[in-house]
């Protein structure tokens, strides 16, 4: 227990700051540009994100609980960067073409280099947590978030550029994970190899690339989650783009990513008891594992209560002081959105049971129906879909997340229990 809260200790604040600076980074597109502006960076930034979460592939996840060793470190880095190269390739190619000669394609062209960046660090810090290195992380976190909100704020204002400014980003990302992180997997974790011959080397790489497909084929499950789970919170913003307007999509990329940044210090928290809750479970210790879930979902409730509190008491100056005067009149739209994402919340604490048993095909049915749910209810609402509609399918699909994911949980514990009576 007391390595799980020194964990919180160093992972929480570090979480924090670097969500709050990338929320930053929005707040000077709203101060900076117009809705409009916001709303394509806003389309751009789901549209990538979740190619990148496609492809993924819950990687960090599996590296994180994967104590056994069942897969090499090295196995998991090729495929990553299989895997970033193509990210950038669909990219490209969908900014470029389908979005051709529009900002929003420029946009999804340029960021998906720092995306790319950032699945990569997402990998090594799993490296990280596993080897009781959360320090390393958190220090990693505020320097990524320092430097890149530095940049990419700093070149918008001089340049007035959104194109530059996530070039900038990219780039001092990029020395983050190579003169630090890269550089404390080389020290601490790994050990230099022998020097080898050019047949040992295209040996070596055939069986790891027969290794890396039977390690997608494996995670392709949690590929599909981690997709489903992101592009809820895209297909609003799509909808809204084609039968609404840019400036409501703005709107909503304002609004929503508050409770999407409160949704990923949650996530750190749950990495956080990801670890020994799976160590637990995988041992056949239910009880220890359950009374993790228990301290884990109180947490949740805790963080959810004064969010509330603050949303309700501070809602309309904060998206004042914020994004500006024309957003401050959407308090209620966020208080509405931030019930909404509640089940959300507490069913992420649920499929953290399920991840921790390794049973990730499971996890994918929870994830699935909140997409696929969303998804019909923004084609419900398409003849009148504005603002309040597209949170009202925001909210239907995260309710139908939170009730899979409790029977997806008891479900694989009931299995658990199963395999490990005698027979």
């Amino acid at each position: 227990m007391k390595s799980i809260m020194a964990a919180i200790g160093w992972l929480i604040p570090s979480r924090l700051f670097y969500t709050v600076s990338q929320w930053v980074m929005l707040m000077a597109v709203a101060r900076i540009t117009d809705l409009a502006t916001v709303g394509a960076y806003g389309l751009a930034l789901g549209i990538t994100t979740l190619v990148f979460r496609l492809l993924e592939f819950g990687m960090s996840q599996s590296a994180n609980i994967d104590h056994n060793q069942d897969t090499s470190d090295e196995d998991y880095i090729f495929l990553r960067n299989a895997l970033s190269v193509i990210g950038i390739i669909i990219c490209c190619v969908t900014g470029l073409v389908v979005f051709r000669g529009q900002l929003v394609g420029l946009l999804i062209a340029t960021m998906s280099i720092s995306k790319a960046v950032e699945t990569q660090t997402t990998l090594t810090y799993a490296f990280f947590r596993r080897s009781d290195r959360v320090d390393y992380m958190a220090q990693s976190l505020v320097l990524r978030g320092l430097l890149g909100a530095l940049s990419f704020v700093g070149i918008l204002y001089t340049t007035g550029s959104l194109i530059w400014a996530l070039f900038g980003l990219a780039a001092s990302w990029l020395c983050v994970a190579f003169l630090l992180d890269h550089r404390r997997l080389q020290i601490g974790f790994w050990t230099k190899s022998d020097p080898v011959s050019p047949a040992q080397i295209f040996t070596t790489y055939v069986k790891r690339l027969r290794s890396s497909h039977e390690l997608a084929l494996q995670l392709m499950p949690l590929a599909i989650a981690g997709a489903a789970a992101y592009g809820t919170g895209v297909i609003p913003r799509v909808m809204l783009e084609a039968y609404s307007s840019s400036d409501m999509v703005g709107i909503f990329t304002a609004i929503f990513y508050p409770l999407q940044a409160g949704s990923l210090i949650l996530l750190s928290l749950n990495q956080v008891f990801l670890g020994p809750m799976s160590s637990a479970l995988q041992k056949g210790k239910i009880i220890r594992g359950l009374k993790m879930f228990i301290l884990l979902s109180a947490l949740i409730g805790v963080s959810c209560i004064f969010g509330l509190l603050f949303i309700v008491f501070a809602g309309k100056p904060f998206l004042k002081l914020a994004y500006g005067f024309e957003y401050a009149f959407y308090d209620d739209q966020l208080l509405f959105l931030a019930l909404a994402w509640i089940p959300r919340y507490f069913g992420s604490a649920f499929k953290a049971i399920t991840v921790s048993l390794r049973m990730f095909k499971e996890t994918l049915w929870s994830n699935v129906a909140m997409f696929s749910v969303t998804g019909v209810a923004s084609i419900y609402f398409i003849p009148h879909l504005g603002l309040n509609e597209a949170i009202w399918t925001v909210s239907i699909g995260h309710i139908t997340f939170f009730v899979i994911s409790a029977l997806t949980a008891t479900l694989a514990l009931v299995q658990a229990r199963k395999r490990m009576r005698p027979t």
